[in-house]
């Protein structure tokens, strides 16, 4: 999208979406069906695992990792890792809510897949 700037030395998954204006900072890695939504800040060499999604104008501190499935609330500061499948929101982020991973990173592959042989 947009106004999307990704430093250097940074690996971006597979069906990845980097909304208007995120920032993501050097030695960062996203991995397959992460969205990233507008206005993100991702400091250097976090860590964002398969399917999580980070909510708009949320910011993660350095050498942190979110885990896979897992929700950033809009506008949450991330100081601490965030566990698999977990949800945390606020300012700083404190821990929401477990919740189920909707999509494994092997079901987005096989569905963009499908559809991408539909084309």
């Amino acid at each position: 999208m947009p106004g999307v700037i990704v430093q250097k030395f940074c690996t971006i998954g597979d069906y990845a979406i980097l909304n208007t204006g995120a920032c993501i900072d050097h030695e960062c890695h996203l991995g397959d069906g992460v969205h990233v939504m507008g206005q993100v800040a991702l400091a250097g060499r976090v860590s964002i695992g398969n399917c999580a999604t980070i909510g708009t104008n949320a910011t993660i501190l350095p050498d942190l990792s979110v885990g896979a499935g897992a929700y950033v609330g809009a506008g949450s500061v991330v100081i601490q890792d965030v566990a698999e499948a977990s949800v945390v929101v606020g300012n700083p982020a404190r821990w929401l809510r477990q919740t189920s991973q909707q999509f494994e990173a092997f079901t987005l592959t096989a569905l963009a897949t499908a559809i991408a042989r539909r084309a």
